[in-house]
């Protein structure tokens, strides 16, 4: 079966866009505001108090920012298998935030977490197989985890596996499956933004079928 290179200068723009969603958090952390249990509960190993406490220490809630130490907590957690903490771990190598700056390592935090189906890692690895960012570019492997964020029910990423079928892009070109995603993407209540994005892109490739 052959597979055409991704047309990255439209995927990866959708790819953004659904990680920058993603990727936004709530500034306000509960676990800062009781500093003293968090930290008990830390230092007995808890991985989600671990992780809290990173959170605690890297946006400076409840305590003196410290991004150094912010990682040592967020390690404590990854270490314990925590998807939220690999990810984060994976973010701070990405941007180099109280570790130096190493794309390998990124990927390698971000594909853990991915690998326990934690959405956003799922995401972000499927874009960085799209680019080659600290793994070898691999179209069909962007393909593969862009499916299973789309099987979780990630609009961004069920709209840009449709576009990869329609394209051909990693995957066999399938405009009945493209159709399927769009479609599936197109009905999200939740996120009118990518719902009515995705109808585009559904109205389009009719618009195109039609006129064959």
């Amino acid at each position: 079966m052959k597979y055409t290179h991704f047309p990255w200068h439209v995927a990866c723009a959708v790819v953004m866009l659904w990680s920058a969603a993603a990727s936004a958090s709530n500034p306000h952390f509960p676990a800062c505001d009781d500093i003293q249990q968090t930290t008990a509960k830390a230092d007995r190993g808890n991985k989600v108090a671990q992780y809290d406490l990173g959170n605690c220490y890297y946006n400076g809630i409840g305590v003196e920012m410290d991004a150094p130490r912010a990682v040592s907590w967020f390690t404590k957690a990854a270490e314990q298998g925590y998807a939220p903490a690999q990810y984060a771990m994976s973010e701070r190598y990405r941007y180099g935030r109280g570790v130096e700056q190493n794309d390998q390592k990124s990927f390698e935090w971000m594909k853990r977490a991915a690998e326990q189906n934690y959405l956003y890692a799922q995401t972000s690895v499927a874009s960085k197989y799209a680019t080659g960012e600290g793994v070898t570019k691999d179209p069909v492997q962007g393909a593969n985890w862009t499916r299973k964020a789309a099987e979780q029910g990630s609009p961004g990423d069920q709209k840009l596996l449709g576009l990869l079928y329609e394209t051909g892009s990693g995957v066999p070109k399938d405009n009945e499956q493209a159709r399927y995603w769009y479609e599936k993407a197109a009905s999200q209540q939740a996120d009118p933004y990518e719902a009515r994005s995705a109808q585009r892109y559904l109205d389009a490739l009719n618009k195109r079928l039609a006129q064959k």
